[in-house]
């Protein structure tokens, strides 16, 4: 009980923080361009709404650095089938950067950035993708 209980806070203390950070960002354009609090408002909503539009692109679209040497064994299109959506069911954050480290044919490693939430390193085979490093290291 007590896990699902942490599980929802953890849940819930990311999905807020994110969306302070969207009100945060939207707020001070809206704030320094409108002339009337109505004019405020609406301009609020519309940065917010492009916002979330960018975040839910981002969130399947992330942007993928495969450096010159390693382009032969892998591809962008490769990297996100294992990387995109969210990093969990628990921790609802996406990913925002995802750079190959190391690649060749039998593995590829790539280090996924989910903004200043962390990062992880991953480890795909033939057998599959593997977490090398996780987000939340456990103790």
């Amino acid at each position: 009980m007590v896990d699902i209980i942490m599980t929802w806070l953890l849940r819930l203390f990311f999905w807020g923080f994110q969306l302070g950070i969207l009100l945060l960002i939207a707020w001070v354009p809206a704030a320094f361009l409108a002339k009337s609090r109505r004019a405020g408002a609406v301009l609020l909503a519309v940065i917010l709404l492009a916002e979330c539009a960018v975040c839910g692109y981002l969130a399947y679209h992330p942007i993928v650095d495969v450096p010159e040497e390693y382009a032969e064994y892998v591809s962008a299109e490769e990297i996100r089938e294992f990387n995109s959506g969210f990093y969990s069911a628990n921790i609802p954050v996406f990913p925002v950067y995802i750079r190959v480290l190391k690649a060749n044919e039998q593995e590829t490693l790539v280090r996924t950035y989910y903004g200043f939430f962390g990062t992880t390193e991953m480890s795909v085979t033939a057998d599959g993708p593997s977490i090398t490093k996780p987000m939340f290291p456990s103790s």
